[in-house]
């Protein structure tokens, strides 16, 4: 059996997944969580800057000059996902509105193998319903 010197973990982003890996990682082999970081893990992370993204994205609608911003979101709680709300209220903020104010629709990320898509068709579907432009 070959040597393992360390471990990258493509963590998944929900929180209730932390004890599980804590669990299951050996303290003598270092590990980093990638991509999604998870709260309470106590390890190194190289995630995606969550903040930048999500305020990124809606200022980048706004300077476009669009004001009525919808959201497909999902039910992730990990670290990075809800500092991307967070990016989100505060570029929203620029216009006089909020990440509570949005028209939204979140989805179950919960695994589907046999239609992956469909929760964000579904929610893709509703919130273009129930907006009014």
């Amino acid at each position: 059996r070959p040597h393992i010197a360390g471990v990258i973990l493509l963590t998944p982003p929900m929180q209730h997944y932390a004890a599980d890996i804590r669990a299951a990682v050996s303290p003598d082999i270092p590990c980093i969580q990638s991509l999604v970081e998870l709260d309470n893990l106590h390890m190194d992370s190289v995630s995606l800057d969550g903040f930048a993204m999500g305020e990124t994205a809606v200022k980048y609608l706004i300077h476009k000059g669009h004001r009525k911003i919808g959201l497909i979101n999902n039910n992730a709680d990990g670290r990075t996902f809800l500092d991307r709300i967070e990016g989100i209220d505060s570029a929203m903020k620029e216009i006089g509105s909020s990440y509570n104010e949005m028209p939204k629709e979140i989805t179950d990320i919960s695994p589907n193998p046999d239609r992956p898509w469909q929760p964000g068709n579904q929610a893709t579907e509703t919130l273009l319903k129930n907006i009014r432009i």
